[in-house]
């Protein structure tokens, strides 16, 4: 009984996955996402608010864009 029900879970039954609503919703939600131009990459990569080297670093973007490889090297050390 369990195997019926596994091996054909799209089908009209009571407990198969009901995909015309799941494709609707995805319709709808694809819409929604898609309803706005995209955001330039400096829009959200070049602020203050993002953290590069990852969320216990204290430097901001604007302050690891100055650093060079060797202040790197030191930040990794430390």
């Amino acid at each position: 009984m369990i195997g019926r029900e596994l091996e054909n879970p799209f089908g009209d039954d009571i407990t198969d996955i009901d995909m015309d609503a799941y494709l609707r919703q995805l319709k709808v939600e694809i819409n929604i996402l898609t309803s706005k131009p995209p955001p330039k990459a400096d829009d959200f990569i070049a602020t203050e608010e993002n953290f590069p080297l990852g969320p216990k670093s204290i430097l901001s973007y604007g302050a690891a864009k100055q650093l060079s490889i060797e202040g790197m090297a030191i930040l990794e050390m430390s």
